[in-house]
């Protein structure tokens, strides 16, 4: 059962990291500097979401049984909806990313607290919290 904790933190990651490529996305049509950086950041979360996806489909595949793929299809689509909804309320200024990229921060310290990761995805997931604790610090 510990496999659909570590695969929803997982799948949290993965859709708050879409959503804030959506919102870098929308803030790039700002000034050259701000643009630069929309660019830069979403180009690293492109990186994290892609891992993230490998990471994903290794852990799901690890038990081929079709009653599991089916739960962890409802599971992804619950935490989809969360954030589709979010996404609507969310501000779309650089505070909103502040917020959000806090959030996901947040997430990263909850999947690494999760019992029993295994150390691929701890090595991972310490990689990517460190790439976006160096910009997150960064004023723009």
């Amino acid at each position: 059962m510990n496999t659909y904790l570590i695969l929803s933190r997982l799948c949290q990651l993965q859709c708050c990291n879409k959503f804030i490529i959506t919102l870098y996305e929308r803030l790039g049509t700002a000034d050259e500097e701000r643009k630069k950086i929309c660019i830069e950041r979403s180009a690293k979360r492109q990186r994290i979401r892609t891992e993230l996806d490998d990471r994903i489909s290794k852990v799901r595949n690890e038990k081929g049984l079709w009653a599991d793929k089916i739960l962890y299809y409802l599971i992804l689509q619950a935490i989809k909806g969360y954030f589709s909804v979010r996404c609507l309320f969310q501000s779309k200024n650089w505070e909103g990313v502040y917020k959000c990229e806090l959030h996901n921060l947040n997430l990263y310290y909850e999947t690494l607290y999760t019992p029993d990761v295994p150390k691929p995805i701890v090595d991972l997931l310490l990689s990517q919290k460190k790439d976006i604790e160096s910009y997150i610090m960064q004023e723009v």
